[in-house]
């Protein structure tokens, strides 16, 4: 148990180290800074507003709303990032950071419509709190003897992923009027579990399934978290994380803390969690309605239903193991495909007059913090999809009834929102409407007579309304025209209180707004226009259901009064039909439209346990006043090297410890440490630098390797110490698009190598100084997959190597692979071709490193050259969902059949000698600990010519356990 917590320590301290991405904004950029004692809020040019906003909701958490988990306070860096469409956030130790990606995400049922960066700073500093606070007892001292990163491998195994992100979760819903665990829809996926009847392990909640729908560690952690706050009071997680994250009970602590605490383990604690909320998810009776899709063994998603005709449908489906594809549904149940989509930052689409539109993601190919999106738009009369060619930060198009104009969501890097219409032919903008409050619109609609746009719209406090808005006048220009209000008149002799406090009123107005729902903090989903009846999803209720309202406004009527989250809908001959959650994915449901009732969105409509009293002081939002501190420069330079921790390196056969840093700003990475090799004895330090600030990666670093030794023959042996001195460059370049994620890096190294005679060595190497060049390329081309997929349908890896001397030392060695990815006979089998080529001088006065993949049974062969061809067949072979004491837990067990055939030209006797094995492999894909993903495996081979390290051996077997694995991941 020591040796895997150790094995587990490490692996987590490289894991955390690899999650930062590098070099990500060009040298351009200018940074500001807001300085406290509590956090450096780090933001681009011109956004003193955003990052005055951030600092100003830290210091009040810092001073009042910590105390839940303890009082310790470290000041931490925020980056705002302001040109990637992701929306998202993370807090790394490892540099102790964290970053806000700004752009709000255009799915409002899902996260909340709080403003973005207000409850980035609620949930993201949550993590800042755990990690200043857990810093005690054996995770401090992980801390002293691993820096940042050991005491995050400490707290990782210690505290369990459900109790980091749910008490985030927590936070965001106690300090706010809104926050996912007020939000429906965030409990649909355990509601679905609990109406289905459907009984899950704790083990299997916390390791997911292949084949299974399980709640993510968000939803599983609010459950259980607040569920502790709500049973046990505001304080009860301070003393559990306190006895975890000292390794009180050594084993287990967590899981220990709980069952000396309450009684209950963590299981235990998750079943009472789950039975807290299940009485108030049993409906007294279930509305009726036809399912449309059919049942079947794997988990899928029918999403965005649209009506083409009174007898047909176009929807987007997905599953397990089938990617995205649009598909039309007959009368008689019949699918047919129609096409698939590529990645998005947003799934959704909309359709009309034949045509389908869309948006896909488009990335700046060198730096990843810099992406966009295009407008697709697929013609079903000639089954041709055009890209509408200018790249745009925009989500959520819709096509006008007479097919001319497009309206997009679209979002400024400034996070200035608006309505822009396009030309549908070119994609050019015509125009923007009237945005002066800067609303945030969601999943815009054109009217019948395409002389308004209903919408959604969030305002900057977070409130939800749906509007109609008429298309004229528009603004020429994009996204921002008008957000200050210069254009707004008043009417002569209007007071200036009057002004001030119908402003909001007289703004839309001149805006051509009517409120069809007015601002309130339930959220509102996509809507469906049909004749002069809007229908839209909200989440009005317990549940999100569909409600209907007129175009000219008037009463509310509820349509569909379903348990679960409805989350789209279209109307088909008098009935509507609509996606509903369940454990089997989102299905297609049908009722009549008779039995709507009326509703009225103004009262509050919640259950008790949709408003929590969670012990806090509640919503901060409007009251944490600006702190109009000071914004100054921020330098690049500031604090450069900024080591951190010290990281394990397990490569077998060498061993070592290295020092690593890392800048705020993710442009210099520092690596010094020391390392071992078990097999020549041989000790060594090494030092590499690595800038990406400019377009290419600069390297250098230096490797001291002492005590090498060879042996010339049975007695002699030579013993020499090596300096290797390099420098060079690469450049990493992204064209991921459509299904495919694309990239090509290109790298060129030079390096001086001079060798040295040690421990009084008689014998001397006759080349004691090297300089040679090593460049590479590789390239990579996947199309995505689905989540049991074992490999990509299709795809392609590429890998290019050629070392050479420039000093009059001969020494030469070129090698290439290529993968091959290809679908099998069925969804989840994979044919992996490979072919692979290296060729060396036959010199031998100098060896560079080999990456060749030697035909499996096979030792090392003697050649100048040698070409392999392999062929393998992988295939699942059962989906466990099994594991054992929270330690190991198996999500599937997959083979693969191979065959290697191989060439090998011996120079001396000159002959081409073959190498041919064929066998099979079987894989286990695990979790560790509930938490880090290991695969591990066994192999026999079948030698079919004779193995020069074993003549009389016609088979081998082995097991595989790639320790290294893991450390990649």
């Amino acid at each position: 148990m020591q040796r895997l917590l150790c094995l587990a320590v490490a692996v987590l301290l490289a894991n955390q180290a690899a999650a930062q991405l590098f070099g990500g904004n060009p040298p351009s950029q200018k940074w500001q800074q807001v300085n406290t004692d509590t956090v450096r809020v780090i933001f681009p040019y011109g956004m003193e507003a955003q990052g005055r906003r951030v600092a100003d909701l830290v210091q009040h958490m810092s001073r009042f709303n910590t105390g839940s988990l303890g009082p310790q306070v470290r000041k931490v860096n925020i980056i705002l990032q302001h040109q990637t469409l992701q929306s998202n956030g993370y807090v790394q130790v490892g540099p102790f950071r964290s970053e806000f990606f700004i752009t709000p995400p255009p799915n409002s049922t899902d996260l909340g419509s709080i403003n973005w960066l207000d409850q980035l700073a609620l949930h993201e500093y949550r993590h800042v709190a755990q990690n200043n606070n857990f810093r005690k007892g054996v995770s401090k001292l992980l801390y002293y003897l691993g820096g940042e990163l050991g005491q995050g491998a400490a707290n990782s195994i210690a505290v369990p992923d459900w109790f980091w992100e749910g008490d985030a979760v927590v936070m965001e819903t106690a300090l706010s009027l809104q926050g996912r665990g007020r939000l429906p829809a965030f409990f649909d996926g355990f509601r679905a579990i609990t109406l289905s009847d459907k009984k899950y392990s704790y083990m299997q909640v916390r390791n997911g399934s292949y084949r299974k729908y399980m709640p993510s560690h968000y939803h599983t952690g609010y459950l259980m978290s607040s569920y502790g706050r709500l049973q046990y009071g505001k304080d009860f997680w301070k003393d559990v994380t306190d006895d975890a994250v000292r390794y009180r009970g050594v084993f287990y602590p967590f899981s220990q803390s709980l069952k000396r605490r309450t009684g209950k383990n963590a299981a235990a604690f998750f079943a009472a969690s789950l039975d807290h909320y299940k009485k108030a998810w049993t409906p007294r009776e279930v509305e009726k309605a036809d399912t449309l899709t059919p049942a079947g063994r794997t988990v899928s998603n029918y999403r965005y239903v649209y009506a083409v005709d009174d007898s047909t449908l176009i929807y987007l489906t997905n599953s397990y193991k089938q990617i995205a594809s649009f598909r039309l549904r007959h009368a008689d149940g019949r699918e047919e495909l129609i096409t698939r989509p590529g990645v998005g930052f947003d799934d959704y689409f909309s359709y009309r007059n034949n045509r389908i539109l869309w948006t896909e993601s488009r990335y700046n190919p060198r730096w990843n913090r810099i992406d966009y999106s295009v407008v697709k738009v697929y013609d079903r009369q000639t089954g041709r999809a055009a890209t509408l060619k200018q790249e745009r930060r925009c989500f959520s198009p819709d096509l006008s009834h007479d097919g001319k104009m497009i309206v997009v969501n679209a979002v400024t890097p400034e996070q200035q929102y608006g309505l822009e219409i396009l030309d549908a032919a070119t994609g050019t903008v015509t125009g923007s409407l009237i945005n002066p409050d800067n609303w945030y619109y969601t999943y815009p609609k054109f009217t019948d007579d395409d002389q308004h746009i209903v919408s959604a719209v969030r305002d900057q406090q977070g409130r939800m309304a749906l509007i109609k808005q008429r298309l004229s006048p528009l603004l020429p220009g994009r996204t921002g025209a008008g957000a200050k209000g210069e254009w707004i008149s008043l009417p002569p002799g209007t007071p200036t209180d009057s002004a001030i406090k119908n402003l909001p009123r007289i703004r839309a107005a001149q805006a051509g707004v009517e409120y069809l729902i007015p601002f309130g903090t339930p959220t509102i989903g996509i809507s469906s226009i049909k004749g002069n009846t809007v229908y839209f999803q909200a989440s009005f209720g317990d549940a999100d259901n569909v409600y209907a309202v007129s175009l000219d406004g008037g009463p509310v009527q509820q349509v569909t009064h379903r348990p679960n989250g409805v989350s789209h809908m279209a109307v088909q001959n008098n009935r509507i039909v609509f996606s509903e959650f369940t454990t089997e994915g989102y299905k297609l449901l049908q009722k009549p439209l008779e039995g709507s009732t009326p509703f009225d969105p103004k009262q509050d409509h919640h259950s008790v346990w949709l408003k929590p009293d969670l012990g806090e002081e509640g919503n901060i939002l409007d009251k944490v006043p600006s702190g109009n501190q000071e914004v100054r420069k921020y330098r690049k330079s500031h604090r450069l090297f900024n080591f951190h921790s010290w990281i394990p390196s397990i490569n077998d056969p060498e061993y070592g410890l290295y020092l690593y840093g890392d800048n705020v700003l993710g442009t210099l990475q520092t690596a010094v440490g020391a390392y071992y090799n078990t097999n020549e004895s041989s000790p060594a330090i090494s030092g590499q630098l690595t800038y990406a600030g400019f377009f290419p990666y600069l390297r250098t670093g230096a490797d001291y390797r002492m005590q090498r030794y060879l042996f010339v023959n049975d007695t002699v042996q030579v013993t020499w110490n090596e300096l290797d001195w390099f420098g060079g460059m690469s450049i990493p370049l992204t064209f991921s698009a459509g299904k495919y994620f694309t990239g090509l890096t290109i790298s060129g190294n030079y390096h001086e190598v001079n060798r040295t005679p040690a421990n009084n060595s008689k014998y001397r190497f006759r080349d004691s100084h090297i300089q040679y060049l090593d460049l590479a390329l590789g390239f990579s081309s996947q199309r995505v997959k689905a989540l049991q997929n074992i490999y990509s349908h299709f795809g392609q890896s590429l890998s290019a190597r050629y070392n050479k001397s420039v000093n009059n030392v001969p020494a030469e060695q070129l090698y290439g692979r290529l993968d091959l990815y290809l679908p099998g006979l069925s969804a989840n089998h994979s044919i992996v071709l490979q072919g692979a080529y290296q060729q060396r001088d036959t010199m031998l006065r100098y060896s560079f490193t080999d990456n060749f993949v030697y035909a499996r049974g096979y030792s090392k062969p003697f050649y100048e050259h040698i070409w392999k061809v392999g062929a393998n067949y992988h295939f699942p072979v059962a989906y466990p969902d099994w594991g054992f004491a929270n330690l190991l837990y198996f999500s599937r067990i997959r083979g693969n059949a191979f065959y290697d055939y191989s060439s090998a030209y011996n120079f001396r006797s000159r002959q081409d000698v073959t190498y041919a094995s064929t066998g099979g492999e079987l894989f286990f894909d695990t979790k560790i600990g509930n938490v880090l993903p290991f695969t591990f495996g066994m192999r026999y081979s079948y030698l079919l010519n004779t193995n020069p390290g074993g003549p009389s051996r016609k088979d081998r077997f082995e097991f595989i356990v790639p320790l290294q694995q893991l450390f990649s991941f």
